[in-house]
């Protein structure tokens, strides 16, 4: 019999509160949560659909190395800024 490994290396989930019916400062600040949580969860996404009437798509990894994650956080820290920039906003990310 033969062993064979099987690796789940990521998925696709649907935001179905995230969707084009909501006003674009709600979306964005959305998206900071979620992309947050999804690190929290050993998630990094790697491609978000726009969003449509029955929410949105963002298809992710599990990351393979810690430089992954890290680079994952770095990026979630510059959409932070622009999104700050761009709705006035002072959203940041406590360190624990």
């Amino acid at each position: 019999m033969n062993n064979h490994k099987i690796k789940v290396v990521g998925g696709t989930i649907l935001y179905d509160k995230l969707t084009s019916l909501s006003d674009e400062k709600m979306r964005d600040v959305a998206k900071a949560h979620i992309w947050l949580q999804m690190l929290k969860d050993i998630q990094v996404p790697v491609k978000w659909s726009r969003p449509y009437k029955h929410g949105t798509k963002i298809k992710f990894n599990f990351p393979q190395s810690q430089k992954e994650w890290d680079d994952s956080l770095a990026e979630l820290k510059g959409y932070i800024v622009t999104v700050n920039e761009k709705h006035d906003l002072d959203m940041s990310i406590g360190e624990n």
